[in-house]
């Protein structure tokens, strides 16, 4: 009768003889070195993206930067330009409040010229009457 516990001892000890252990130390250190290498090429692929990523963020940055500053001397321009505007309209405000002022005399003054016509007119009218009267009395 095959005694199995002496069969399993010895397969055992002929796994674990020096040739198997060095054939199975060795694939796993090249299994090791596989991973190492295929974890290096992951993180150098990794190093290359964000090398392009931080390049392509550098290079948005830049860009917005000088759209910023584009921006800002459109509104300085702007700015400038609002400002002469503002000063433009106060002038026109002030000449505005001139020329009230002005009519406002004028009508002032036309109204006492108004006054003065028809008391010219009056005293016109009276004469005339005055002179019709002497007239009919000399020439009556």
């Amino acid at each position: 009768m095959i005694d199995w516990t002496q069969v399993i001892v010895a397969a055992l000890a002929g796994l674990l003889s020096g040739a198997a252990i060095t054939a199975a130390w060795k694939g796993l250190e090249a299994r090791s070195a596989s991973r190492r290498s295929d974890d290096k090429a992951h993180i150098e692929a990794a190093d290359a993206v964000s090398e392009l990523s931080s390049a392509s963020l550098r290079r948005m940055v830049e860009e917005y930067e000088a759209r910023i500053a584009r921006y800002d001397e459109r509104l300085a321009a702007l700015e400038e330009k609002c400002r002469r505007y503002e000063m433009a309209f106060e002038s026109m405000r002030l000449d505005l409040v001139q020329a009230r002022l002005t009519i406002s005399q004028l009508e002032l003054a036309n109204g006492e010229l108004q006054k003065r016509v028809k008391a010219l007119e009056d005293e016109n009218a009276e004469l005339r009457r005055r002179l019709d009267d002497a007239q009919r009395i000399d020439g009556g």
